[in-house]
Order: structure tokens, then sequence, then C-alpha cells
């Protein structure tokens, strides 16, 4: 069986909590590529932080809502979609921009 899902570990409000990410569906992929490609301001920096920092706050906003979409969070009832139709269904994610 392929694996679509990953689960990290990550510190929200200093305490670890589960996170199980799903890789992007074709649509959501295609979407991204073509929204990424050739976007950097710098050719030679393939840092993350140069990447992010190339991006429009259009396009990062855009990016990271498609990312989150397919971003779980593990809580004592089972697993919570952290976002859903571009609106936030974990909000103490809202405000923590480091977690």
């Amino acid at each position: 069986m392929r694996e679509i899902t990953k689960t990290i570990s990550a510190p929200v409000d200093g305490k670890s909590l589960d996170f199980r990410l799903t890789k992007l569906d074709a649509f959501s992929g295609a979407v991204l590529l073509r929204m990424l490609s050739g976007m950097r301001k710098d050719p030679g920096d393939d840092s993350v932080m140069g990447f992010i920092t190339s991006l429009s706050e259009a396009d990062l906003r855009s990016l990271m809502t498609v990312c989150l979409q397919h971003c779980e969070v593990l809580l004592p009832a089972g697993w919570m979609p952290v976002m859903t139709r571009g609106e936030w269904t974990y909000p103490e994610l809202e405000h923590a921009p480091a977690a």
C-alpha cells in the first residue's frame, strides 16, 4: 500500500503535538508547481528562507493555505484538520507563526 501521510511532532504553546501531513493531490500539486515555478529572486539561493522571502504576500498566503489544508493535528478526540476551505479549524495555530 502506498504511503500518503507522514506524522511529525512539533511544539505548540510549549507542548509537543502530533501532526499528520498528507501528500498533495494532483490538482493541488499542479497549482503550486505552476505558481512557484520561476519565482525565486536569487536563482543561486536554494534555501527555504530564500524561497519564502521571494514570494509575494498573496503567493505566500496561497502556498500556506494549500499546505495547511493537507495537515491535521492529533487531539484527544482524534485527528482534526488544521484548515478547511481557507479557514482555520484549529485556531491555536492561527497566531503561532513559529509552530
